[in-house]
């Protein structure tokens, strides 16, 4: 807010100055320049377990506060699983600076599956018949192999 006040001089004219008034909740901002959250795309893969997760450190690019220094980041998703193999998900990294001020980006993290799945066969016993052959129905052939 600009505002004109009269001021009265030594000499006894008055004249008129220009003040600038800020007010009282910006003052505290005067000069202080918001946090700068950078962000970096990362790929994961999911292990044994079907999971996988990342921590700030894993999509946080060097964040800076250039009057200050950054006092808390966080980011809204930290794990991931099979259902979210082939995706490209979108993960929201906030980081707070010393006086409040905040900023946030995106970070794409690709889960993708690269383990060889492992075949475990159960122990079948199939009798053959007066000719030495074996009938195996699509049941049995189920049983003859599980992936694990």
């Amino acid at each position: 807010m600009k505002k004109w006040y009269p001021v009265l001089a030594i000499t006894g004219g008055l004249f008129f100055c220009f003040f600038l008034l800020i007010p009282t909740e910006l003052q505290a901002q005067v000069g202080n320049e918001y946090p700068e959250a950078r962000c970096r795309d990362i790929t994961v893969q999911i292990d044994a377990l079907g999971s996988a997760w990342i921590s700030i450190d894993d999509i946080n690019d060097g964040s800076i506060d250039p009057d200050g220094t950054i006092d808390w980041m966080s980011i809204d998703k930290n794990s991931f699983y099979c259902r979210d193999v082939h995706s490209r998900i979108e993960v929201k990294l906030t980081v707070e600076d010393n006086e409040g001020l905040t900023d946030y980006c995106w970070a794409e993290v690709y889960v993708e599956d690269l383990l060889v799945p492992i075949v475990v066969p159960n122990p079948v016993t199939i009798e053959l018949d007066e000719w030495g052959d074996a009938h195996v129905s699509n049941g049995m052939m189920e049983e003859l192999a599980e992936t694990s």
